[in-house]
């Protein structure tokens, strides 16, 4: 009888233990609970702690049902429109009136970097309009050809307003060519051409004398393009720069004048001194195929060729 009464005493204990550890245990987990009620499913049965003694009142568990979103039905994409996006970029590039900096560009994407072939800002003068036939949108696109049409039209108009400019498009109707230009030209003509070359007069080959009655002289040219380029001068060319036709100057010559022959030789040293100016512009005579040695048909000046 002892031993059972001992037994039902510790027995007794052990439950008295269990339950104090269970209200501990209930007054920390029911403030978490209900501050979290929000997430115990509303339908949900509460279940009874199964080490509960005496009026320790049941904890609601969670649910382990979650409710599921509702997932809308996905809807087939368009493909995207490559003219509406060309022209959203297009309209928000940022406009400005000076031009797009280039140097600065390329300094700064490096060697790495991949060059962007259309800048973010370009000019206003840049974008013209054009109409696409497939839809009949306008669109803004680059033209350079009208810029540049519109540079050349205010600089044709700058020239003929102003006086002073009229000698640049004096020289620009002269069509001054090179010497080895005007060579290459020849090789696929016919017949002869002149061409207007600007060129000094290196050597005299042969000097001037009287052939025939009429004057002759064969000299070398040289330009930027040849070192030495030969030609004869012609006759009437040298009647222009001595002043005498060749009867005129063999009379001289037999004439008892002392002062007349002076005269003559002053005229005839003063050739020289003219062929070897810097500012001469030679029409010569070129022949196809090299067949005969081009000819000088006339020798000016720049201001001659200017004022004329």
């Amino acid at each position: 009888m002892r031993e059972g009464e001992d037994n039902r005493g510790s027995n007794t204990g052990l439950l008295r233990d269990c339950k104090v550890g269970v209200e501990a245990i209930t007054h920390i987990v029911r403030p978490v609970a209900l501050h979290r009620s929000e997430c115990w499913s509303v339908g949900a049965e509460a279940s009874v702690d199964p080490c509960a003694v005496g009026d320790i009142p049941p904890c609601r568990v969670q649910s382990s049902s979650k409710p599921v979103a509702e997932i809308p039905p996905m809807k087939p994409t368009k493909a995207p429109d490559r003219r509406n996006e060309l022209h959203n970029r297009i309209s928000h590039l940022e406009l400005e009136e000076t031009p797009p900096d280039f140097e600065a560009e390329l300094a700064h994407q490096g060697c790495y970097m991949p060059l962007r072939l259309m800048p973010d800002r370009i000019k206003h003068d840049n974008l013209v309009m054009a109409e696409l036939s497939e839809s009949g949108r306008r669109h803004p696109l680059l033209s350079f050809l009208r810029v540049r049409t519109a540079q050349v039209e205010n600089g044709r108009q700058m020239l003929a307003s102003n006086p002073e400019n009229e000698l640049v498009t004096k020289f620009q109707r002269l069509n001054i060519v090179r010497l080895a230009e005007a060579a290459k030209q020849m090789r696929w003509a016919v017949g002869s051409s002149r061409k207007m070359v600007q060129a000094i007069i290196l050597d005299i080959v042969d000097p001037l004398r009287i052939v025939d009655g009429l004057w002759t002289m064969k000299v070398t040219l040289q330009d930027e393009s040849v070192d030495s380029f030969m030609c004869l001068v012609d006759s009437f060319t040298l009647s222009s720069l001595i002043g005498l036709t060749p009867g005129e100057a063999m009379e001289v010559r037999a004439s008892s004048d002392v002062a007349r022959r002076k005269d003559g030789q002053r005229r005839l040293a003063a050739v020289e001194e003219q062929l070897r100016r810097l500012d001469l512009l030679l029409e010569v005579e070129m022949f196809s195929g090299g067949r005969a040695d081009p000819v000088i048909r006339s020798i000016k000046t720049f201001m001659q060729a200017l004022d004329a």
